[in-house]
């Protein structure tokens, strides 16, 4: 009798195990099937599938990342306003900094993570530390690409827009530092931008060029400041909400060189809103003093960009390094902010004021 309850027992114990075993793989093969499967292929299969099967892309999809948003892009997009047309590049730029103040608030809105924060298998193969959702390169790069193409009106750029706008986007899931999902939204966004960016500017443009000269820098200072306030009230909003460690900590195993992750500092918002100032104040001074005109000639061009690029690049890249320093990180909160603000607007205001003023003066 003991044996045959002691083979009974064990009998029902395989054959719970072999339940739970054949109850487990049923929820996988559910979760493959079903609408879990669905969601995992959006956020994380997309990107393991491409890293694991092309490696060697790793750096042809950096160099097309970058014509998204980054220091290049925006001194391509300076070069093609000393060079080409202020007035329609002038267009470009305000479509530039808008989008990616806006990004970066809904980045905070949304505070989701990115792909290789969260996924062991992941590589995150560029740097990038704000939150995921959604992709700021693929909205940005849609607006502004898809402005530039509006602008130029020439089949050939409408094309090239549209491979660099859906390159920048296949570039960031291969990165590892968006799902399909996030870059998905972002170009939805973009798309939006594109299509109602000429119904706002008919409706705002009239009202803000009757009026007075400083009641035009009034406007743009108070809708600049009322756009950090903003942010920084959405910042205060997420007080109490701490970044999961398991994020930080994955983020930094994966790239060490580029120190924690601070996916909460308001560097980006605060530096797209003075960007916008100081550009906006620069070229509306350009525009009442009269004294620069579009480039007629391709030796004047060349000049322009010699002169241009080699003042703004070396700024920029001063400035930036500074910022990343003992000093810059060590001030206080509003201090660092302030810091923030003083460094886009300068930009801005050497994009559309001072560059161009040394034009005039070098007769270029």
């Amino acid at each position: 009798k003991l044996v045959t309850v002691s083979f009974r027992a064990h009998a029902a114990g395989n054959g719970a195990t072999r339940s739970a075993r054949g109850c487990e793989k049923s929820i996988v093969e559910r979760e493959r099937t079903g609408d879990n499967w669905g969601k995992r292929l959006m956020e994380t299969e997309i990107v393991i599938g491409w890293q694991e099967r092309a490696p060697f892309l790793s750096g042809p999809m950096q160099l097309v990342s970058d014509l998204g948003p980054s220091t290049a892009f925006n001194v391509f997009l300076a070069g093609l306003f000393w060079c080409w047309s202020g007035r329609r590049m002038a267009r470009v730029w305000v479509v530039n900094f808008v989008t990616m103040y806006f990004t970066s608030a809904l980045k905070l809105v949304c505070h989701a993570p990115r792909p290789y924060w969260i996924h062991e298998d992941i590589r995150g193969l560029t740097r990038a530390s704000g939150f995921g959702m959604p992709s700021g390169h693929a909205w940005v790069s849609a607006a502004v690409w898809g402005e530039l193409a509006r602008q130029f009106a020439l089949r050939s750029v409408f094309i090239l827009a549209v491979l660099i706008i859906l390159g920048v986007g296949v570039s960031r899931v291969y990165l590892g530092v968006h799902s399909a999902a996030q870059v998905g939204v972002g170009l939805a966004l973009g798309l939006l931008v594109i299509g109602l960016g000429p119904t706002l500017e008919a409706r705002c443009r009239p009202w803000f060029e009757q009026l007075s000269f400083p009641k035009q820098l009034g406007a743009v200072f108070v809708a600049c400041w009322g756009a950090c306030l903003l942010v920084m009230g959405i910042r205060w909003g997420l007080s109490s909400y701490q970044i999961p460690p398991e994020w930080i900590a994955m983020a930094l195993e994966k790239r060490p060189q580029d120190g924690p992750i601070h996916p909460l500092s308001l560097h980006s918002p605060i530096m797209s809103a003075a960007g916008l100032n100081g550009f906006m104040v620069g070229y509306l001074c350009l525009e009442r003093w009269q004294k620069y005109r579009d480039a007629v000639s391709w030796r004047q061009r060349g000049w322009r960009l010699l002169l241009g690029g080699g003042l703004l690049g070396p700024y920029v890249y001063a400035t930036r390094r500074f910022l990343k320093g003992e000093l810059a990180v060590s001030l206080p909160f509003f201090a660092a902010l302030a810091l923030d603000y003083a460094y886009g607007f300068t930009i801005g205001l050497l994009v559309s004021l001072g560059i161009p003023l040394l034009f005039h003066r070098f007769r270029i």
